[in-house]
């Protein structure tokens, strides 16, 4: 009867052992307000989670569905835990991820954020992400520095756009609500062009006219009046830039007008040393995050 009891409490204490040596395997609680805190903490700066948003990451819009058309082979789960922990083994589209941050986030509370995307589309398949997520370590060498020295490189990007470029005086980065007389094309998605092409564009804007973009002069009242050109059926306009706001002026079919089209872009040409090689680098770098 001794060895019986015994036996039992051994297994007992053998079982509790056995269950703690394999806790990692086993499903945590789901926590999706945690997981909410974890994404505004680590990914709202970069991602939204609204339609159509473009920030310094693409947006992660209804993701949780549109994850398995992602990558041929992989489910939801693989696919949105890879993104994280080894973004270039695969780009849905052109851009960058923070070196480490899957690192530095730490794979239980990474599980929590994941949770909360698939559970704004409804996807409550946690027990499948715990699976992946249990099977991954840490990389110790991806150190934190290099995580924020790459956010303080979008974000030096971002400052040389509103600021010193003065970019944001004539581009936009909301595809929604662009008006009829913008005087450059919206750069809404542009980060999915090659970095050669923005690095040009940059350089040489006249070297690559956006199209629906020309450009025009006319003589009017012995004044040269230049700027956008945009053709109607009642006649013509061109717009340009003032101290505030834009100079539109209209012109009737039947006016007696002359008038030309030019090839030479309104936006000057940053290859002048207007900006240092590295703040030209920031720049591209804020570009490629728009897409």
């Amino acid at each position: 009867m001794g060895y019986r009891i015994a036996g039992v409490v051994l297994f007992a204490i053998c079982s509790v052992l056995i269950g703690e040596m394999n806790y990692s395997s086993r499903l945590p609680q789901v926590r999706l307000t945690q997981g909410k805190e974890g994404f505004e903490k680590y990914c709202r700066k970069c991602h939204s989670l609204e339609a159509g948003e473009s920030g310094f990451g693409p947006t992660l819009h209804r993701i949780a569905s549109v994850a398995p058309t992602r990558r041929s082979g992989q489910s939801a789960v693989e696919y949105l835990w890879e993104s994280v922990v080894d973004p270039a083994a695969f780009k849905a589209t052109e851009g960058i991820m923070p070196v480490g941050l899957a690192s530095e986030i730490g794979r239980e509370k990474l599980f929590q954020i994941i949770s909360y995307l698939m559970s704004v589309e409804g996807n409550r398949d946690y027990a499948s992400l715990w699976g992946v997520a249990s099977k991954w370590q840490p990389v110790a060498s991806e150190v934190k520095g290099e995580v924020e020295w790459s956010l303080m490189r979008l974000n030096r990007g971002k400052e040389l756009f509103y600021g010193k470029g003065k970019c944001a005086e004539c581009h936009i980065l909301n595809p929604v609500n662009s008006a009829d007389y913008l005087l450059a094309p919206s750069l809404s998605g542009v980060g999915v062009n090659d970095e050669a092409y923005l690095r040009e564009s940059l350089n040489c804007p006249s070297c690559y006219l956006s199209r629906g973009y020309r450009f025009g002069k006319a003589m009017i009242e012995d004044e040269l009046v230049s700027g956008r050109l945009i053709e109607r059926e009642d006649g013509l306009i061109l717009v340009n830039r003032k101290d505030s706001g834009y100079l539109v002026t209209k012109i009737s079919k039947n006016a007696d007008v002359e008038w030309s089209e030019t090839k030479t872009s309104l936006m000057p040409a940053y290859a002048d040393g207007a900006f240092s090689s590295e703040e030209m680098d920031d720049l591209i770098l804020f570009l490629k995050s728009l897409r």
